[in-house]
């Protein structure tokens, strides 16, 4: 069984996990599957918060981020610069968090994202029987909305990978 553990401690962003939270404050994915965080406090020295809020809407620069964020509040622990898996947690289940751009989605493993890359079913299949995602959408952010999945669940889902915009509320129906 799967188990994320909340340990944030900001007064505005605990309501969402409080809600979702069971009494002792560990939740497997079967009860906790999804919560809403507001990073609405945020800053980079004198760069105007809404530029910040258009860079964040992609992935590429929101992931780091999201990654430190997720190892500091949560009891998963960020693995750095591994290929294979971001995360894992206490009974080492290994996690990968993906974001959920205006673009959709791609959760086949990085060696088969892009130009010149060869997509190989077989590999991807394989990676998602090991993996849990966690799907961070961040298309309305400082709103970021947080979905744990399993990756056999996924694939089952979108056998090729990929999830359109418009298949957002598919994952996000809460």
């Amino acid at each position: 069984m799967l188990f994320v553990k909340i340990h944030y401690n900001n007064g505005k962003a605990i309501t969402p996990f409080l809600a979702s939270a069971s009494m002792d404050g560990e939740c497997s994915t079967h009860y906790f599957s999804s919560f809403i965080c507001d990073f609405n406090d945020f800053y980079f020295d004198n760069i105007p918060k809404h530029t910040l809020e258009r860079l964040f809407k992609d992935g590429r620069y929101i992931s780091p981020f999201l990654e430190y964020w997720l190892d500091q509040n949560t009891n998963l622990i960020y693995i750095l610069g591994n290929n294979k898996y971001d995360f894992i947690d206490d009974n080492n289940n290994r996690y990968q968090l993906k974001t959920f751009t205006k673009n959709g989605m791609s959760f086949r493993p990085s060696s088969q994202i892009g130009s010149g890359r060869k997509k190989n079913q077989k590999e991807f299949e394989d990676y998602c029987n090991t993996q849990t995602f966690i799907i961070a959408s961040v298309i309305k952010f400082p709103i970021v909305k947080f979905k744990i999945v399993s990756g056999k669940h996924l694939i089952t889902s979108f056998p090729n990978g990929k999830v359109k915009f418009e298949e957002h509320n598919v994952i996000f129906s809460f």
